[in-house]
């Protein structure tokens, strides 16, 4: 997928790499808890506080898999 996006053949405009920054790909790592890597604590903390009060939004994304 990372080489799809290098190659700009994503057609929609949302998906295109807008930056030569690494940081503002779409397509990252793919490692589970990789987020840790590039997200502030302080960041961490406040999805963490969002989720707790709204809920997990890939909840029933676990469940089917």
């Amino acid at each position: 997928m990372r080489t799809i996006e290098d190659e700009g053949t994503i057609q929609h405009h949302s998906l295109r790499l807008s930056s030569p920054d690494s940081r503002a790909r779409k397509i990252r790592e793919g490692k589970v808890g990789g987020f840790r890597n590039h997200l502030s604590d302080q960041d961490i903390a406040y999805v963490e506080r969002c989720i707790e009060r709204i809920g997990d939004p890939f909840a029933d994304y676990y469940k089917s898999g």
